[in-house]
């Protein structure tokens, strides 16, 4: 035993016996705690992935932790997004901004906490109408967070889509000329995000097909053969979850819409 080992351990036995006890209790009760936690997230990731999402979200969100506060805010967003009523979209959305909110709180220095927040404010700012986005803040929120993760780690390919996609739809909605004055957005920085998505992750289903429907978004007729391209590499990626297969008939719509329109 070294000699910093030995001070140590002369240290720990001049303790009471009662608080040795307690201490070694307590490490066992913090070891016992982070079990659970990692057994619970792992139930929850195994719900997701089965497409119980909100069987996900809420034991996600039991654990506490950013991580599954994160889970659990994509669980619900994605949920919302896809099998949701209409008329209960905003309160799932509302729920997952939340959750996003939280796991920012806990980890800001966290890239995913950062991307999630964005992504479930942009879900539930298309439920409250253009105008209310617009004059509550909600773009710019968006686009923070995003630049936020990028901080943190320049090459999250997701946070690079989400901006690429971000400006593209700005620009769409209000106009090259608001957009760009009032946001920053321009067709330009959606195409520099886009591609750098590609380049870190050419063969990701999500990356595909929403890099190809952003093109189209930019401008359909001078993007429609790549985003054609885009959407069939993504088709040809087999779905892995529950979630993916969603995604993969989402590109068999897209896919299909723009085969018609050629």
């Amino acid at each position: 035993m070294g000699a910093a080992a030995r001070q140590f351990d002369r240290a720990r036995r001049r303790q009471p016996t009662s608080r040795r006890m307690a201490l070694a209790l307590l490490a066992g009760m913090l070891l016992g705690a982070a079990s659970v936690q990692a057994d619970a997230l792992a139930d929850a990731h195994a719900a997701f992935d089965a497409g119980r999402f909100l069987e996900a979200a809420e034991q996600a969100a039991s654990v506490g932790s950013a991580d599954g506060l994160v889970l659990a805010a994509g669980a619900l967003r994605v949920h919302g997004s896809y099998l949701a009523p209409a008329e209960e979209q905003k309160e799932y959305f509302r729920q997952a901004m939340e959750h996003a909110q939280a796991a920012v709180e806990l980890a800001p220095d966290d890239p995913w906490t950062h991307v999630e927040s964005s992504s479930a404010i942009g879900r539930y700012a298309q439920t409250i109408g253009i105008g209310e986005a617009l004059t509550g803040g909600y773009g710019g929120k968006m686009r923070d967070a995003l630049h936020k993760a990028l901080e943190l780690d320049p090459d999250n390919a997701i946070a690079q889509l989400a901006l690429g996609s971000w400006h593209a739809n700005v620009v769409d909605r209000t106009g090259a000329l608001v957009g760009r004055m009032t946001f920053g957005a321009t067709r330009k920085k959606a195409m520099e995000h886009l591609e750098r998505a590609l380049a870190l992750t050419p063969n990701d289903k999500t990356v595909l097909l929403e890099t190809g429907t952003a093109l189209l978004v930019l401008d359909a007729d001078k993007h429609r053969e790549r985003a054609l391209e885009l959407l069939e590499a993504a088709v040809a990626i087999p779905p892995s979850n529950a979630y993916e297969t969603l995604l993969h008939g989402q590109a068999l719509e897209r896919l299909e819409a723009v085969r018609t329109e050629r």
